[in-house]
Formats: structure tokens, C-alpha cells, sequence
């Protein structure tokens, strides 16, 4: 049991960083620098976020 959980744990914190790299790339891209503080500091806005971009 402890094996497959860890795995599946690692498996979504993978998923979920590439989706922050992927938000963090379209907003430097988008020059939304100020954007990136605040996703970082509000998950609430950052899902939606997430969300509204499709990631």
C-alpha cells in the first residue's frame, strides 16, 4: 500500500509542477511578470488561472 501511494503522491506532484512551469512560461512569454508573485502566493487565483488557460 505505502509503495503504490508513494507512487501515485510522485506522479501527481510531477503533474502539478509541469503545470506551474507551463503557467510560469506563458506568463513570462505574455510579459506578465507581476502575475507570477501573485500566482504563486494565491492558490485560489492561481487555479483558476490554471483553469482558464487550459493546464
Amino acid at each position: 500500500f505505502a509503495e503504490s501511494f508513494a507512487e501515485s503522491f510522485a506522479e501527481g506532484f510531477a503533474e502539478g509542477e509541469e503545470r506551474m512551469l507551463k503557467l510560469c512560461d506563458y506568463l513570462i512569454e505574455k510579459g506578465l511578470f507581476d502575475e507570477i508573485h501573485k500566482v504563486s502566493s494565491d492558490s485560489a487565483y492561481r487555479e483558476n488561472l490554471l483553469k482558464s488557460l487550459g493546464l
